[in-house]
């Protein structure tokens, strides 16, 4: 027992006790949704690791080649066990190494204090609290990327060889887990340019160590190119606006939570310190190289004409806001650095910190669309979750058709599957006539819907047109909503 509280005693003393305290407890935060059920695009990574190596090589290289490399890491790791939580682990390993790492940069690039808030501000993020604990590519890709901004740190004060290989093979590791995080290695050769018109350039093996990741990094160019050459089946979005770009690189969270311990510190007699100094001039350059990378992507996709704009796709641009965080919040002094960042993290918990990634529920809507198939011989009317349903020829290809009904393969279901285009707007007529006549074949159905209310109405009053009435629902404010329908006159027998 005195170890234990030794060991407390060591890790929550010291003048930074409370902003150790509110670090403990937003990573207590990461946990709640290590048990929920997969979301869809967690079910599509259960589904190309599943099966054999060569299945699940073929499959990450034909359907999500930008993180090929994440799901073998993942299949070696987990063997691909039917498990939600196996499957979410290594995602939590890698926050906590991201924590770490970011923790480490704040202290090099000024004191423990500065290393502590940055890590706390990652903590908190979006990114943390969304990505840590789901199996997907972006915590590994933070984590890899996390180190190399440290190791590059390093190398660029002592200028050793083995710090710039491990920069390389880590900078180059998280552009294979995400294709867009090797865009870092953009922000850090900026931030060792900067450092050369100062009074204190880089070491040579830094800039050898750029060289070594960009190389390593080359293979990837062909999985742009492929990407692009898709793109017009990957248009997840629109093109981002100034609000959602804002968003990113200035987080109201963040923002607010600042204003706040400041103000409640004037208010209580006591002032901010002044702003940064020159010694923290070198942090913020690289810090804003890192947090603007969202900026310089969407320009680059706005004159390409792309619209894949995702904010997740972009997320190591985080690091940067983390110790950009890190570095001002350490300007405060006593009576508004507490307050401010209780703040922060009262709302940042409060805007990131959900049960459930997306509101859904594969799991619950199996299990009702499995009893109700077993009772009454239903077939199953899936809308698919994913928009490449929209895509020529995809429902009706065995392989592809799989991947779109990626959740089924976790959470199963023996009744003959019928699949229905993801609506997006356009004329699906074809698409939906063909599965409403296979799944009306049979005396019941059971149909799976994402919630487009328009949409499921109109599928109602199709197959009411067929005969068909609704039996009973699911009910629930999860997705996806289930329903069953019968015929009217095998509901009357």
């Amino acid at each position: 027992m005195s170890k234990i509280k030794d060991t407390l005693r060591r890790l929550y003393g010291g003048e930074d006790r409370f902003i150790k305290i509110l670090l403990t407890a937003a990573v207590l935060f990461w946990l709640p949704r290590l048990f929920t059920p997969l979301w869809r695009d967690e079910a599509i990574t259960w589904w190309i690791i599943k099966d054999g190596w060569g299945e699940a090589l073929r499959r990450a290289l034909s359907f999500q080649e930008w993180s090929a490399a994440y799901f073998l890491l993942l299949k070696a790791i987990t063997g691909a066990a039917r498990s939600e939580l196996l499957l979410r682990l290594p995602s939590l390993a890698a926050g906590a190494v991201c924590l770490r790492a970011v923790y480490l940069a704040g202290l090099r690039l000024k004191d423990s204090r500065a290393g502590l808030l940055a890590a706390l501000v990652f903590a908190v993020s979006a990114a943390a609290l969304n990505y840590s604990n789901e199996a997907r590519p972006y915590a590994a890709a933070l984590a890899f990327n996390a180190v190399a901004l440290l190791y590059l740190l390093k190398t660029a004060d002592e200028g050793r060889p083995r710090q710039a290989a491990v920069y390389a093979v880590c900078a180059a590791a998280g552009a294979y887990m995400h294709l867009t995080a090797g865009l870092m290695i953009a922000a850090h050769a900026f931030y060792l340019a900067w450092r050369r018109r100062t009074s204190r350039p880089a070491a040579k093996a830094a800039w050898a160590g750029i060289a070594a990741a960009v190389l390593l990094t080359l293979p990837q160019f062909f999985t742009a190119l492929s990407v692009f050459g898709r793109r017009e089946g990957l248009m997840f979005a629109d093109k981002p606006d100034i609000f959602s770009l804002l968003y990113c690189v200035l987080p109201p969270d963040i923002l607010i939570g600042a204003a706040a311990g400041t103000l409640i510190a004037r208010l209580r007699g006591g002032a901010a310190a002044a702003g940064p100094s020159e010694k923290d001039a070198p942090g913020l350059a690289l810090a804003s190289a890192l947090a603007l990378t969202p900026l310089l992507a969407a320009f680059a996709l706005s004159v390409s004409g792309t619209s894949i704009w995702v904010d997740r796709y972009f997320i190591c641009y985080q690091l940067g806001i983390a110790l950009a965080a890190g570095l001002l919040l350490g300007r405060l002094n006593a009576a508004a650095l507490r307050p401010a960042a209780a703040a922060i993290t009262i709302f940042a918990l409060a805007s990131h910190a959900h049960i459930y990634h997306i509101k859904e529920d594969w799991a619950g809507a199996m299990d009702f669309a499995r009893q109700a198939a077993e009772r009454r011989h239903a077939g199953l009317l899936l809308t698919s979750p994913f928009i490449e349903s929209r895509l020529p020829g995809w429902l009706g290809d065995p392989s592809k058709k799989d991947y779109l009904s990626a959740p089924l393969s976790f959470y199963g279901c023996a009744a003959p599957l019928n699949m229905l285009p993801l609506p997006r707007g356009a004329d699906d007529e074809a698409a939906i006539t063909a599965a409403l006549e296979r799944a009306s074949a049979g005396g019941a159905v059971v149909l799976l819907s994402l919630g487009d209310r328009n949409y499921d109405e109109r599928l109602r009053r199709r197959l009411r047109a067929a005969g068909f009435s609704l039996a009973s629902r699911r009910a629930g404010r999860l997705f996806p909503r289930a329903y069953v329908f019968v015929k009217e006159q095998q509901e009357e027998l």
